[in-house]
Order: structure tokens, then C-alpha cells, then sequence
């Protein structure tokens, strides 16, 4: 494994035990915190809200959706994929709309998760406008770009998802983490059309390790309990390679990815209806009719 210094099984085994125990403290006011969060945007259509506070809004209901699918699958023992298709359409909602805006920025870490979350659905056409929106974005105050120590994942990512879509980025032109920073993910995009599935195997074992061994807290590539136990990131280059029509490993050796929610969806998900998200939709379009991505 990619750092050996440090007791990846045991390390793992503790990010188990406290983000389960962390799901069943956050389920106890899951029911308020949907209430209040559909509230919000409820005053939004209702003129009683600021459109500046609408990707915030959107944001929550991503986050509360999450946690419900992460509870049902490490507490209950089920994947429930529509939870996970429903924080994907309010991720994609959210960034839209930050996109839209392009006001104030966000996370490097918080915009990994959220052009993820729609690949793992497995729609391939939201993922194009996706990369479109992000790649914009690094021109635009929609991310921030002033810091990258904990946000190697997202550049990975985005390369990746360049990479797929034919259209590369010129690295220079902005502060991307250097190449000895990103040494399992630096590997994994020079070979992630391979079809070697040795080799897949052990860079998915490198990616699980720098997960696993990357550290919490606030300047964690994976700053929060919701992160600590889902490898997005490897989910994510499955799925691409997956589109691409390589094979993926059947199995894997790595711990992390024999847990809940190292699983890839099937592809893709059905598109969840949600039709008070579609109001509000389309009233943000109507307060912003000469761009929006939402078509």
C-alpha cells in the first residue's frame, strides 16, 4: 500500500465505527432538518427568500439526502439508490446555480463531490454540461482556486472528466497541485484507459490508501464525516472508464472498497422527480433568462 507508515486496516476500522455512530446522532433530527431546508425553499417561491442564499438552500438538501443514503447502507444494510439520485439532482442544482450567479465561490472539496455525484448516477449527458460549468469556472469567482493542499481530488477529477470529454486544460494557466502532490491520482490519469486490470487493481488500492490515510478535518481532501467512508473519487474513475468501455475489476483488494458504499451504481439511475425543486427552477430561470445552464 501507497504509505505504509500508517495502519490502513486500523485506521479504517476507526472511520467506521465513528461515522456510523455519527449518521445514527444525525438521523435523530433528519425529519426537522428536511422540514426546514424544503421550508427555505418554499419562501424563495414565495418571494419571502434572496436568491443569494438559493445554492445554500439547494446545498442542504444535497447534504441531507446523503446522509440518508449513507445511514441505509452502513446502519441498515441497504443501498437505497434513489436517495443517492436525489442528492445528485440537488448537487447539480446547487452548482448550477452558483455557476449562474458566479457571485462567490466555493469549495474545491464541496465541487469534487457535487460533479461526482451525477457521474456516479450514471448520466453521462449532465456530466458534459458539468465539465462545461466547472471548466468555466475556473475563469469565474465560482471556485477557489486560492489554495490546493486539500484539493487534490477535485483537479483529479476534473482532469479525469477532461480527459473523457476530449477537451484537455491548460494546467499552466492555473495553480493545480504539483505532480509529486498527487502521486496515487497523477497515476491513475495516465492510465486510467488501461486495460490492465493488475493494474487497475493497484492504483484503486493507492487512491483507497491516500482516502483512508489523508487525514479529518477542515483541511482534509475529505473534510467531512460524509467523505470519510464513500470514495467518490474511485467511484468515479470506474464509472469513466466504465463509459469508455474498459472493464473494472471484479472484486477489490483494498478494505475500503470492500465496505457499503464503495459500490457503483447501476447506470444510470432513474431521474428523480422532485417538483418543488422544479419550481424553483424555473423560477431562478426566469430571474436569469439571458444564461443558465439548466436547459
Amino acid at each position: 500500500m501507497q504509505n505504509r507508515s500508517i495502519d490502513v486496516p486500523a485506521r479504517l476500522k476507526r472511520l467506521d465505527k465513528k461515522v456510523r455512530k455519527w449518521l445514527i446522532m444525525m438521523m435523530e433530527g433528519s425529519a426537522d432538518s428536511f422540514a426546514r431546508h424544503e421550508e427555505s425553499l418554499r419562501q424563495y417561491l414565495a418571494d419571502e427568500s434572496e436568491v443569494i442564499h438559493l445554492g445554500s438552500y439547494l446545498s442542504y438538501l444535497q447534504h441531507d439526502y446523503l446522509e440518508r443514503f449513507e445511514h441505509a447502507a452502513l446502519n441498515e444494510g441497504t443501498l437505497r439508490w434513489e436517495l443517492l439520485a436525489l442528492s445528485s439532482r440537488y448537487a447539480l442544482a446547487s452548482l448550477l446555480v452558483e455557476a449562474i450567479r458566479a457571485k462567490d465561490f466555493i469549495l474545491l472539496t464541496k465541487a469534487a463531490l457535487y460533479m461526482t455525484l451525477p457521474v456516479m448516477a450514471g448520466w453521462q449527458e449532465v456530466d458534459r454540461v458539468l465539465f462545461q460549468v466547472i471548466h468555466s469556472g475556473l475563469d469565474t469567482p465560482l471556485l477557489n482556486l486560492r489554495g490546493t493542499n486539500s484539493s487534490t481530488q477535485f483537479y483529479f477529477l476534473l482532469l479525469l472528466a477532461a480527459d473523457f470529454q476530449g477537451q484537455p486544460i491548460e494546467v499552466a494557466r492555473y495553480r493545480f497541485p504539483k505532480p509529486e502532490d498527487m502521486t496515487a491520482y497523477m497515476a491513475a490519469l495516465q492510465h486510467w484507459r488501461s486495460p490492465d486490470l493488475d493494474l487497475v487493481q493497484r492504483l484503486v488500492t493507492d487512491m483507497a490508501d491516500y482516502h483512508v490515510t489523508s487525514g479529518q478535518g477542515d483541511f482534509s481532501p475529505f473534510g467531512g464525516h460524509i467523505e470519510y467512508l464513500f470514495p467518490y473519487e474511485i467511484l468515479a474513475f470506474l464509472r469513466f472508464r466504465q463509459w469508455a468501455g474498459l472493464p473494472n475489476p471484479e472484486s477489490f483488494d483494498h478494505p475500503l472498497m470492500n465496505t457499503p458504499l464503495a459500490v457503483l451504481p447501476p447506470d444510470p439511475l432513474p431521474w428523480p422527480e422532485i417538483p418543488l425543486l422544479d419550481q424553483v427552477i424555473a423560477k431562478f430561470k426566469t430571474a436569469y433568462p439571458e444564461h443558465h445552464y439548466f436547459d
